[in-house]
């Protein structure tokens, strides 16, 4: 939990000095214009995205599936490798939704964020590295008997 205050709090200040810089430069009718510009170009990008990635994810998990791999993860138990599918789509549809609110959030840098993370590589790049980082995690403190 405090990660993210940390996060969103550091987030927050370099925006902030971002526009600092920025008004040195243009004014505040500028400043206005290029953020609904570019949180404009972010929703045309997820729009694009949002049918391909939802016809390749092909979610379709199960309520019960859902279920057994939220169980898992409570326990910290290993995810099997089509535990590991279904949370991955699961995953995906998570970062996707906070690359809406990153991009719906005002600035450059959170809408720059939001963009990034729904790049199919680097989503998935992401998606699997948050993957095996729990798998790790889950097996450090879980050790085989």
């Amino acid at each position: 939990m405090w990660r993210w205050a940390i996060g969103c709090t550091v987030l927050g200040v370099l925006e902030l000095l971002l526009v600092v810089q920025l008004h040195q430069w243009a004014d505040v009718t500028e400043l206005v214009l290029l953020y609904l510009l570019t949180t404009a170009i972010g929703f045309l990008f997820l729009s694009l995205l949002k049918n391909k990635l939802f016809r390749e994810l092909n979610i379709g998990t199960s309520k019960k599936a859902r279920k057994k791999i939220h169980q898992k993860i409570k326990n910290r138990s290993v995810l099997d490798g089509h535990e590991q599918q279904q949370y991955k789509a699961q995953l995906t549809l998570m970062y996707f939704m906070l690359a809406w609110v990153l991009i719906f959030v005002p600035g450059l840098i959170t809408d720059l964020l939001g963009v990034l993370m729904v790049i199919p590589g680097l989503m998935n790049w992401i998606v699997d590295k948050s993957i095996i980082g729990y798998n790790q995690y889950a097996a450090s403190h879980n050790p085989p008997s």
